[in-house]
């Protein structure tokens, strides 16, 4: 049967030179039921002489060489042991051998065995131990408590609860359906940090931030203030309250009084640095007087009256 299923070789006799049969008999361990140990014994056949058994039994270097005298005990060599055939359900009768096959022998194979042990064996780690790769055939692996590896490749998805790196985490893409938190900093070589909808960036400690809910403007979060000690630009500025400045305030281009501008009211000066404003399409100087004058002659003493505009005029001169 062992050769038929594979686990003899075809060079195995199914008799030995006195034509007994060996026969293998295994029983659970009493101490561990998940364990096995086994005894082989020859029946049949020419019965060996016993000289000839106790030096058989010597000589078996592989479980617990022995010998069956009586047709019921199984004797070790030199007396070393003694178990009754019907322990493991065993019939064989005098002359023949038998060979104890402990727990640790069956569980103990030489270091060339193809198989790979389910259970510990004490003093032979190597029998856990695979020594090529191995091929699941698209099967699973359940139940599994921790996988400690080297690397790992994936041609699918890996879905887990956390995960910890002491390295970096490389991937063309990366969706999370929730939030990313990072204890340093998150940068970008080539890249943007794009947000979608009316998100954008947000100090969550102070409340600010930039973020965009139309196509037109960047708003600050919470209405917070901008401050930096550099420069603001833009191609116009307008403040719906009151401009303050700390300093003065510079205008740097330069009008003509008396030239055209639009809209009125708006501020400038002309290059001396006076200050003009447009009235009336107009660039005019501030506190400038209406009408004309003409020369007409000289008066000592004071004089009153208006003039064309209907406006009054007080001309005092002094005479020395």
């Amino acid at each position: 049967m062992l050769k038929n299923t594979g686990f003899l070789s075809s060079g195995f006799t199914e008799t030995n030179s006195e034509g007994q049969r060996l026969q293998a008999y295994v029983v659970r361990n009493a101490q561990n039921p998940e364990l096995l140990q086994a005894m082989v014994v020859s029946s049949g056949g020419t019965p060996y002489p016993v000289k000839a058994l106790i030096q058989m039994a010597k000589d078996i270097t592989t479980g617990l060489g022995g010998y069956i005298q009586d047709g019921k005990t199984a004797t070790g060599a030199l007396r070393s042991w003694s178990v009754a055939l019907s322990n493991y359900g065993a019939k064989s009768g005098n002359g023949h051998i038998a060979v104890l096959l402990s727990t640790d022998e069956l569980s103990g194979a030489a270091e060339d065995t193809d198989r790979l042990y389910r259970f510990q064996v004490n003093g032979r780690p190597d029998l856990n131990k695979m020594h090529t790769a191995i091929d699941m055939g698209s099967n699973n692996l359940n139940n599994v408590g921790a996988v400690n590896a080297q690397t790992g490749n994936f041609s699918g998805n890996v879905n887990g609860v956390n995960g910890t790196f002491s390295g970096q985490v490389k991937g063309n893409s990366g969706n999370f359906d929730v939030n990313v938190t990072a204890g340093g900093d998150i940068r970008s070589n080539n890249g943007w940090l794009i947000t979608r909808n009316s998100k954008g960036w947000l100090n969550e400690t102070h409340g600010g931030g930039f973020y965009m809910s139309d196509g037109s403007w960047v708003r600050s979060v919470n209405n917070k203030g901008i401050y930096t000690g550099g420069q603001v630009k833009g191609g116009t500025v307008r403040a719906d309250g009151r401009l303050y400045t700390g300093e003065y305030l510079q205008l740097e281009r330069t009008a003509v009084a008396g030239a055209s501008c639009s809209p009125n009211g708006l501020v400038g000066r002309d290059n001396t640095g006076a200050i003009l404003s447009c009235q009336s399409g107009t660039w005019k100087t501030s506190g400038s007087l209406n009408g004309s004058y003409t020369n007409l002659g000289s008066h000592r003493g004071s004089f009153s009256g208006r003039n064309s505009g209907g406006r009054y005029i007080v001309y005092l001169c002094i005479w020395r």
